[in-house]
C-alpha cells in the first residue's frame, strides 16, 4: 500500500511539474515561502479564485496560484488531479481515476467544461450549488460522487473557479502563466504604495510557494485587518472621522484603478472599542480594464471608466467627478491630493510598466488626468476642500451623509449596515 501511495503521489507531482518545467512566468517572485507541513486549508466562498489559506497560528496569509494555461483537455485532468491531491490529500488513484474516466466521455466532458461560473445564477454550476439541478447536468452523475465519497458541490465549485481563471486569461497564450488577475492585484498595491495609502488594502507580493506537492507561482496577500460588515449588524458602533478618511482614500484609489468590486462585503472594517476606524480591502483584481476585450464577457461598462459618467461598484456609486469637472466629495486628504498632483505619466510607467499592458496604463493615465483637473478646480472654489488627517471630524461625516454628493463609499456603507437596502 505504501508503494502504491508513493506511485500515486508521483503521478500527482508529475502532472503539475510538467507544467512548470522550461516555462517563463510574467513576474519574478520576491521571496520563496516554504509551507511544507503547514496548516493549509481552502477558502470555501468566493466565485473567482481557489485560495489557499495558510494558518500561522496568530495570523493567516492567502495564496492565489497562477497556473500555466494548458490545453482544455489537460486542464480538466489537472483540475481533477489537483483537487484530489491537494484539496483532499487523497493521492490514491481509485476515486480520482473514476472521475477522470467519467469525464473521458465526450458528452460528459462538454457538460463539465461548460458548467459556467458561480457568480452567474443562470449557470448550471450555480444552480447545482443551490440544489436546483442534478450533478448530471455538469457531466458527473450523483452515484459517481457517492461512490467516490466526495462533495459534488465542493468539487464543482473548485472546478468552476479554475475555469473562471482560464476564461479571465483568454488573451494569454497556452504555455504561459495565467497572471492577469495577479498582475492587477499587484499593480493596485504598488500604486497604493506610491500614493502613500497602502494601509487601506492588503499587502500583496508575488512569491514562489513551496508546498508538499510542488512549487507554485502566485500572489501572497496578508489577511485583511478588521471584521466583515455582516458581523457589525448586531453591534452598536460609531463611525469615526478616521473611518471616513480611509473610506474616502479607498474610493479615490478605486477611481484611479477602475476597481469595481469593493462593495462593503469586499473589505474588512477596522474596529476599536465601539468605533469604526478604518478599512482593509482585499480581492483587488477587478480593475485596470484597458479595452473592451478585457471585460466584454464580464461587464462592458467597465471599459475605460469615465470618471464623470460611470461610478464604481458596477455603477452603484455616484461618479467621483462632476460634469463641471470638480471632485464629487465634500473633502479630500491633503496628503493624497498632493501625491496625485505630483504624479506624472513617467511615474505611472515606472510603477506599472512591468506589470500591466500599454492599454491598461493608458487608461490609468487618463483617469489621473481627469482627477487632477477636478482636484485643481475644486481647490480654486473651496479653500476647505483639502484636510489634514487631524481635520476630519463628525462635521465632515454629516456633510458627506447629507446626500449632496450622491452615493459615496461612506453612504453606500451606511445603507448596507443600517438600511440594508442598497
Amino acid at each position: 500500500m505504501k508503494f502504491k501511495k508513493t506511485v500515486a503521489l508521483f503521478m500527482c507531482l508529475l502532472s503539475v511539474n510538467q507544467l512548470i518545467m522550461s516555462s517563463v512566468y510574467a513576474f519574478e517572485p520576491t521571496q520563496f515561502v516554504d509551507v511544507k507541513g503547514k496548516d493549509i486549508s481552502w477558502a470555501k466562498d468566493g466565485a473567482g479564485s481557489n485560495v489557499r489559506i495558510i494558518n500561522y497560528g496568530i495570523y493567516k496569509k492567502y495564496f492565489k496560484e497562477c497556473k500555466k494555461k494548458v490545453d482544455l483537455h489537460f486542464e480538466v485532468q489537472r483540475i481533477v488531479n489537483d483537487y484530489f491531491c491537494e484539496c483532499l490529500h487523497d493521492v490514491l488513484s481509485e476515486n480520482r481515476q473514476l472521475i477522470l474516466d467519467t469525464l473521458s466521455d465526450e458528452s460528459n466532458f462538454e457538460k463539465f467544461v461548460n458548467m459556467g461560473f458561480l457568480w452567474d445564477k443562470k449557470s448550471n454550476v450555480s444552480k447545482h450549488v443551490r440544489g436546483e439541478v442534478d450533478s448530471g447536468f455538469l457531466g458527473i452523475n450523483n452515484h459517481i460522487f457517492e461512490k467516490s465519497k466526495i462533495s459534488s458541490k465542493d468539487f464543482f465549485s473548485y472546478s468552476s473557479r479554475e475555469f473562471y481563471t482560464r476564461q479571465y486569461s483568454f488573451n494569454i497564450e497556452e504555455g504561459t502563466f495565467q497572471t492577469t488577475r495577479a498582475m492587477k492585484s499587484l499593480g493596485t498595491y504598488k500604486l497604493a504604495q506610491h500614493l502613500g495609502i497602502e494601509d487601506v488594502i492588503v499587502k500583496t507580493e508575488p512569491v514562489k510557494l513551496l508546498t508538499d506537492y510542488s512549487e507554485k507561482f502566485g500572489i501572497l496577500t496578508d489577511e485583511a485587518d478588521g471584521v466583515y460588515v455582516s458581523e457589525l449588524y448586531t453591534m452598536e458602533l460609531e463611525i469615526s472621522p478616521k473611518f471616513q478618511l480611509e473610506l474616502t482614500n479607498l474610493q479615490i484609489l478605486d477611481s484611479i484603478t477602475g476597481e469595481h468590486d469593493h462593495n462593503p462585503s469586499n473589505y474588512r472594517i477596522k474596529v476599536k472599542g465601539n468605533k469604526l476606524i478604518g478599512v482593509s480591502a482585499f480581492d483587488n483584481e477587478e480593475c485596470f480594464f484597458g479595452k473592451k476585450e478585457d471585460c466584454y464577457w464580464i461587464a462592458p461598462e467597465l471599459t475605460n471608466l469615465d470618471l464623470k459618467k460611470t461610478g464604481l461598484c458596477y455603477n452603484s456609486i455616484s461618479p467621483i467627478v462632476t460634469n463641471d469637472n470638480k471632485v464629487n466629495l465634500p473633502h479630500m486628504s491633503r496628503f493624497l491630493a498632493e501625491k496625485i498632483l505630483n504624479t506624472e505619466d513617467n511615474d505611472i510607467d515606472n510603477i506599472l510598466g512591468d506589470i500591466l499592458a500599454k492599454e491598461q496604463i493608458f487608461s490609468v493615465k487618463n483617469r489621473l488626468k481627469t482627477l487632477k483637473l477636478a482636484i485643481i478646480n475644486t481647490i480654486k472654489d473651496n479653500n476647505d476642500f483639502l484636510l489634514s488627517d487631524e481635520q476630519w471630524s463628525y462635521k465632515t461625516i454629516s456633510k458627506e451623509l447629507s446626500g449632496d454628493y450622491g452615493n459615496t463609499y461612506l453612504n453606500y456603507f451606511c445603507k448596507t449596515l443600517y438600511d440594508r437596502d442598497v
